[in-house]
């Protein structure tokens, strides 16, 4: 069973997804810059286009498909290997 959804979308969606994409991209490259050179910016970008696709089966919020697209690179190891804060 594919994660992606079986949907046609039209303009405006098109362009509320490419919304939240580059704003999701610019938050991602923070976390990007904590992780270093660690970070692989291109599974980072593909997790974050997958994420909104999922997301916009059922979602027209540009700030809410971002969050999900964040969502979707935080609860995977990408995440997971930031520095942590010395005591």
């Amino acid at each position: 069973m594919s994660r992606f959804p079986a949907t046609h979308y039209g303009p405006e969606t098109f362009a509320l997804m490419g919304r939240a994409y580059d704003d999701a991209w610019r938050e991602a490259q923070i976390m990007i810059k904590v992780l270093g050179p660690a970070a692989d910016q291109e599974k980072i970008r593909s997790l974050l286009a997958n994420g909104i696709i999922v997301a916009a089966a059922g979602e027209r919020d540009p700030e809410r498909l971002k969050l999900l697209a964040l969502h979707e690179i935080s609860t995977r190891d990408l995440l997971a290997r930031a520095p942590q804060a010395s005591s």
